[in-house]
């Protein structure tokens, strides 16, 4: 039994290292085609990850003196800052969502133009088959849900 070439076996499951070929060459045409939306991913995604060990650290420091000396003129410093902290931190996150959604509001007509730009280069012969025509049904339907 023949194998093909994009699966690793006979299950038809497309190896890591097609996989990971796939996601990069994806990567690279969105960076081309919308740098400030992989930007604007990029720097709200990293925002969310560290933003969580702020609230953290500046909880363990509450606990901390609360534990310890109980001086309440730094216990005043270490809330009021833990509060202006959050809604710092709540202010930027709404901007940066406000950012990536303004990059994401035309994403259905690029990804059109990109679509048609495709098909228009291709020759008539590999446009007209059916598996073009299923397999551009087919990106369609996904990018539905």
């Amino acid at each position: 039994m023949k194998k093909n070439k994009k699966t690793d076996n006979d299950s038809g499951v497309m190896s890591w290292r097609d996989a990971a070929k796939i996601n990069l060459r994806a990567l690279k045409l969105w960076q081309r085609r919308l740098p400030q939306l992989m930007t604007s991913h990029l720097v709200r995604v990293v925002w969310e990850a560290l933003t969580p060990y702020v609230g953290i650290y500046l909880s363990a420091l509450v606990i901390d003196e609360l534990a310890g000396a109980r001086d309440p003129h730094r216990l005043f410093f270490l809330v009021a800052l833990t509060l202006i902290t959050s809604a710092v931190i709540s202010l930027v996150s709404a901007i940066l969502n406000k950012w990536t959604n303004t990059h994401e509001a035309g994403l259905w007509y690029k990804f059109n133009n990109i679509f048609s730009e495709k098909l228009l280069s291709m020759d008539y012969a590999d446009r007209d088959k059916t598996e073009t025509t299923a397999l551009l049904s087919t990106i369609r339907q996904l990018m539905a849900k």
